[in-house]
């Protein structure tokens, strides 16, 4: 049913730290920060929920929602660093 990265990604999340009742979305959220680490804010504005889904080697149908979240919550993050920037100045 899972693939054995979704497997890998859910029972040890990177870039992840300690977060009270985690148990939504683990291994597409890991997956997000891998593939958009290392690469410029443009580029990982460009991630798609599918590029997690390949990623992942693909999720059951009824799991496949949960790479909106980690793509959503990406660029949700990135969205509010640069408007914090354009403030600074």
């Amino acid at each position: 049913m899972y693939s054995e990265k979704v497997i890998e990604h859910f029972m040890c999340p990177q870039n992840a730290y300690s977060m009270p009742d985690a148990d939504a979305a683990i291994a597409t959220s890991s997956m997000t920060t891998v593939l958009a680490k290392g690469k410029t804010l443009d580029e990982a504005l460009e991630i798609s929920e599918e590029d997690i889904i390949h990623a992942l080697d693909g999720l059951p149908d009824n799991k496949v929602h949960c790479s909106n979240l980690g793509v959503s919550a990406l660029r949700n993050a990135i969205n509010n660093y640069l408007n914090r920037m354009e403030w600074s100045y």
